[in-house]
């Protein structure tokens, strides 16, 4: 699924459900923070959504689900979920990465999608082959973007430094979260981190 065709859903989403807020969950949801995220990453047909500020009105999404006739229109469509459904750290939602989409009206709706730390973690944690998969791909693919971030952030702070000290800490530094903290080395570690067998992932959500 492209950029594009997730703006599509999202639209129809927002028509069809009256709420002008769309969340975005699964691998389609890091198109919001990548727009032109590597093909490795957007192997899916399916967008994971729900409506923010009427989540009881999900089941009104089939109608663009699968095997319904926006599917066979557009090759694509939507997975309608319940808010609860996905496994995501404390604080995911402050974290939501907005996704504006224009309406043939001239409105605008949004698709609040997960920021990439938080969808990679709620992978790990659901453990099944394509989750691994999505997070093998992301540990290659992403990895030059958060090195040329991370880079970028230590230049700009070391001129910060010598101009003035004592700015040096920045207020999202202050308010990182753990999930943001673990992840940034997350995206430098090797492949076989991810290779964690089903059955210890399992142990985790138990725990």
């Amino acid at each position: 699924m492209t950029r594009e065709q997730l703006e599509h859903v999202i639209r129809a989403a927002a028509e069809i459900t009256g709420d002008a807020e769309i969340v975005v969950i699964g691998s389609t949801s890091i198109l919001g923070q990548y727009p032109s995220a590597p093909l490795e990453l957007l192997g899916s047909i399916e967008a994971d959504i729900y409506p923010r500020n009427h989540p009881e009105r999900f089941e009104m999404l089939d109608v663009i689900g699968e095997m319904s006739r926006f599917q066979d229109t557009f090759g694509y469509y939507a997975d309608p979920v319940q808010h609860d459904l996905p496994r995501l750290p404390a604080g995911w939602g402050d974290r939501l990465i907005p996704l504006p989409v224009a309406t043939a009206s001239g409105g605008q709706v949004v698709g609040l999608c997960l920021e990439a730390h938080d969808l990679v973690l709620s992978k790990y944690v659901a453990s099944r082959e394509k989750d691994r998969a999505f997070n093998r791909a992301s540990s290659c693919a992403l990895s030059p973007v958060a090195i040329l971030s991370t880079s970028a952030g230590v230049y700009q702070r070391a001129i910060d430094a010598r101009r003035a000290p004592w700015r040096c800490a920045s207020a999202w530094e202050k308010s990182t979260s753990v999930p943001q903290a673990v992840l940034s080395l997350y995206f430098l570690a090797r492949v076989y981190i991810l290779s964690v067998p089903a059955s210890t992932s399992s142990n985790l959500r138990r725990s």
